[in-house]
């Protein structure tokens, strides 16, 4: 049983290694490309979050949209670089976002497998937990935004 335990944790790390190696490198842009990752990290996020209770799961909403506007406001200062390369238009994500996302899912996934997860009962575990959920949830509605972001921009540089 615990020869699964070690399989399953494995996965989980190469799966976020290549994603996290994937968007560190600059991305052909793709209308359809710039919001599937955002969305399989939501849908990764409220997974994460199924067992919290109903007060802590709605929390993660506004947290979230916090997210959303800080990254509107923030990311629109050219923090999100676009260039040519071969007549084909490239762009690139600012690396704190994408690290961040994927060291909290880290951190969140090695809670399950610790044992560490809200499960246990403990006050101190369940408090990480939520944290961890609300840190994932506005770092989410950055990329949302970093998402929303690369799109009016990309029109501005090149008709689809």
């Amino acid at each position: 049983m615990e020869s699964y335990y070690y399989i399953d944790l494995g996965v989980f790390a190469i799966i976020i290694a290549i994603i996290l190696l994937r968007r560190l490198r600059p991305r052909k842009f793709k209308k359809t490309r710039v919001f599937t990752l955002p969305s399989i990290y939501l849908v990764l996020l409220l997974f994460s979050s199924l067992g919290l209770s109903s007060l802590m799961l709605i929390s993660l909403i506004p947290t979230g949209y916090l997210g959303y506007l800080f990254g509107m406001r923030t990311l629109e200062n050219n923090e999100i670089r676009f260039f040519y390369r071969n007549g084909k238009l490239y762009y690139q994500w600012p690396t704190s976002i994408t690290l961040l996302w994927s060291t909290l899912f880290i951190a969140r996934i090695s809670l399950y497998f610790l044992g560490l997860n809200f499960n246990q009962g403990y006050v101190a575990n369940l408090l990480i937990d939520y944290v961890i959920n609300l840190l994932l949830s506005v770092n989410t509605g950055l990329l949302i935004a970093a998402s929303r972001i690369t799109l009016q921009k990309a029109k501005k540089l090149e008709t689809f």
